[in-house]
């Protein structure tokens, strides 16, 4: 494979367990327009996800999930994440029936409609991964107390919190991963927008 910057040498996989990890062989064209030696890269190779920040604009609440990350705990972290609803798409499924999907199984809501917020690499210097991030119109009050898929190992405690409660967790740095800052960032600037249109 070649293009304009880059051409890929040779692919193998290295890891083929529930995650997936391949080698690669590349060389890099440079600034002066020769190429770079080979070199070689560990890719890891996670797929598509979507997350979905639940927002309930009557009742000006969002949703939010707490479970277990053992990548976390291995940082030497408090292992309990408060996130977000996300997960892995399915093959044929839409981003948006995954994020509806994946909200349900995990809160209990029904996701009454949606808005993307954004589409991005998570670790570009190392993963595959693409995610979409949207923000959905819920009812706070169908929130469960504890979801999750117990075949997958997930136990997830649900809360509901004001939207000035999420936003001084913000401030305060609580939230650890990117998901959930860039979707509580975004609510912000929407939040008065979504309440006008959404009710």
């Amino acid at each position: 494979m070649t293009d304009e910057v880059w051409r890929l040498i040779d692919r193998r996989r290295v890891f083929d367990g529930f995650f997936k990890m391949d080698e690669v062989s590349l060389s890099l064209k440079t600034p002066a327009g020769d190429w770079t030696a080979p070199y070689s890269r560990e890719i890891f190779l996670r797929g598509d996800a979507v997350g979905l920040l639940p927002y309930d604009p009557k009742a000006d609440r969002v949703i939010l999930t707490e479970q277990f990350r053992a990548p976390v705990a291995l940082a030497g972290e408090p292992p309990l994440s408060v996130e977000i609803p996300a997960g892995i798409i399915d093959p044929h499924e839409s981003l948006e029936n995954c994020a509806r999907r994946e909200t349900e199984e995990e809160t209990g809501c029904t996701v009454v409609r949606v808005e993307q917020i954004a589409d991005y690499f998570t670790s570009p210097g190392g993963s595959t991964e693409r995610l979409t991030v949207f923000c959905g119109e819920v009812d706070a009050a169908q929130a469960a107390e504890i979801a999750g898929e117990a075949s997958e190992h997930e136990y997830i405690r649900v809360f509901s919190r004001s939207f000035d409660e999420t936003v001084e967790d913000l401030s305060a740095g609580r939230y650890t991963n990117a998901m959930t800052v860039l979707a509580m960032t975004w609510l912000q600037l929407h939040r008065d927008r979504l309440r006008a249109t959404w009710v």
